[in-house]
């Protein structure tokens, strides 16, 4: 029997890798892609990460983590193109779809970890949540550093450039 070599790694993933489905909430069609690419699943960390340290950095801002999470798993999930967000009024829109609608609760409901909307609880996920829990621990448990060196490097970082070029 031989190695198995990248090429057959590729081949398999090509070839077990889930289609996307579409789900239907209230006659829409919204296409779903179960599962993202290594490189979709750092673009989703890395959005979540640097839409939190604008808003920590730039004022003070309180930040709803939340929010920001169920936004990126929309935009990242789903067809939804954010390009159709200009406005206050759509903001107040978009934020109606995150918790007025049962989208976010049927991407990422589970068994494990019920997601509520209204009396509803929505078990049966329409993305891979191993790999959707996965996204959320990292963003967790390094988001809490990314904000303190953020907040360090936006406090002191200045000052010290102002230094070294006052020394120079």
């Amino acid at each position: 029997m031989r190695n198995l070599t990248m090429e057959d790694a590729r081949n398999l993933y090509k070839q077990t890798i889930p289609k996307n489905k579409i789900i239907t909430i209230a006659d829409i069609d919204i296409e779903v892609t179960p599962i993202l690419s290594a490189e979709e699943v750092l673009d989703f960390i890395y959005q979540v990460m640097t839409i939190v340290i604008a808003q920590t950095t730039d004022g003070g801002q309180v930040v709803n983590i939340d929010w920001i999470i169920r936004a990126v798993t929309i935009i990242k999930y789903t067809n939804f193109k954010l390009d159709d967000v200009h406005s206050e009024r759509d903001i107040c829109g978009f934020t109606e779809l995150l918790y007025g609608t049962p989208l976010f609760a049927m991407l990422v409901g589970s068994p494990e970890r019920p997601v509520y909307c209204g009396n509803k609880a929505y078990t049966s996920p329409a993305v891979d949540i191993e790999q959707y829990q996965a996204i959320i621990s990292t963003v967790e448990n390094t988001l809490p550093k990314y904000i303190l060196w953020s907040y360090f490097k936006h406090k002191y970082g200045d000052e010290k450039n102002e230094e070294t070029k006052a020394a120079n």
